[in-house]
């Protein structure tokens, strides 16, 4: 098993679509009509912007209009970072358990880490009439249930920009004379692909990412005076909002995926030591009188999900000479056996990575 870490570059990016998408998810949910003007800028600039337009088009109609300003990126004070969030403590057997892979094949797999962050949105609504902001404050206070209240919107759309590095990789195991190509976008072409990033002006490989923060109103009061003199809006409404949110920092690549799910014995270990400590009897008497002897105990792990049942293959069906037993997660499990086959057909509902016990007796 092999595993690489990479940072997940220009963040700014997945920054950028959240509170750009959180402006429009605003301006569709909360004000009354469409704003003229939308501005992700602090109130100076956006008097600025403003000036600006003017400038260029004479008489033009700025209200209503909306600003918002991010301010307090942090993380939140109530979640602290875990050990396995951290690149050189981060543990491959975690992964699988907590995260979808962003792409997988049978050799690799390719896994997020995510961090929460925190901060906070300054919204200046700039309205034509009191009445107007009136009629935005009522809403506002209605749509959020007032200050304190959770709130999620609908799933904002952002994207995961991967490092140069990862573009071409080749994995060659000179251990057991393995080598394969690592190729993201043949194992994933629906959400990953060549796109150009306007900030930096560059076509980096991008991986689809959906965000889903929550917010809650912190304040809102009507600046009607506060903010007097910059000749755009003699009424305002300005409101806070605090947010979270997942975001994706670190990427894991798992090489040899086929020993990433053994690893994953580790974590249901306690099956195995209860298992392998159970007092099984060394010789059992069936229904015919008959003296069988115990021989061998053998742990399969199941490789997939399996709704009805499940194939044991490399079994004496000869009843005569053996009897097994089947042990699985919930106790004793009916069996058939296929003769020509050299099977048993273990019945029961299994998921990946649940274990079974075959004990096997011998007939004296």
């Amino acid at each position: 098993m092999a595993s690489q870490a990479y940072d997940v570059i220009f963040i700014h990016n997945q920054l950028g679509d959240f509170v750009k998408q959180t402006l429009q998810w605003i301006c569709d949910d909360i004000m009354i009509e469409p704003p003229q003007y939308k501005f992700v800028a602090t109130y100076d600039k956006a008097v600025m912007r403003f000036n600006q337009k003017l400038q260029e088009y004479q008489d033009v109609p700025l209200l209503p209009s909306i600003s918002i300003n991010p301010t307090n990126l942090n993380y939140p004070d109530d979640r602290k970072t875990l050990l396995y969030q951290h690149s050189r403590l981060a543990h491959t057997p975690i992964l699988p358990r907590l995260y979808d892979p962003i792409a997988k094949t049978d050799d690799w797999a390719l896994y997020p880490m995510y961090q929460r962050l925190s901060g906070s949105l300054e919204v200046t609504l700039w309205l034509p009439s009191v009445y107007s902001v009136l009629d935005h404050h009522l809403r506002v206070l209605d749509f959020f249930g007032g200050t304190g209240r959770i709130v999620r919107p609908k799933i904002l759309e952002s994207c995961i920009i991967l490092p140069s590095t990862m573009e071409a990789i080749v994995y060659i195991n000179e251990y057991e004379q393995t080598e394969y190509v690592i190729d993201l976008i043949s194992a994933n072409p629906t959400d990953i692909g060549i796109n150009l990033l306007p900030t930096v002006d560059k076509k980096f490989v991008v991986v689809n990412q959906q965000l889903s923060p929550y917010y809650k109103l912190s304040d809102v009061s009507e600046n009607n005076e506060q903010y007097g003199g910059d000749d755009i809006a003699d009424w305002k409404l300005t409101f806070t909002l605090e947010w979270q949110c997942d975001f994706p920092i670190w990427l894991f690549l798992v090489m040899d995926g086929v020993k990433v799910e053994l690893i994953n014995l580790g974590m249901i270990s306690g099956y195995l030591y209860s298992w392998n400590n159970i007092d099984i009897p060394r010789t059992i008497t069936t229904d015919k009188d008959k003296i069988y002897t115990l021989s061998e105990r053998t742990t399969i792990l199941i490789d997939k999900d399996y709704e009805s049942c499940y194939i044991i293959d490399n079994v004496d069906p000869d009843e005569s000479k053996y009897l097994y037993l089947v042990l699985g997660p919930s106790g004793i499990l009916k069996y058939d056996i296929i003769p020509d086959k050299d099977q048993l057909r273990v019945y029961g509902s299994f998921k990946q990575n649940d274990m079974l016990l075959l004990v096997k007796y011998i007939n004296e």
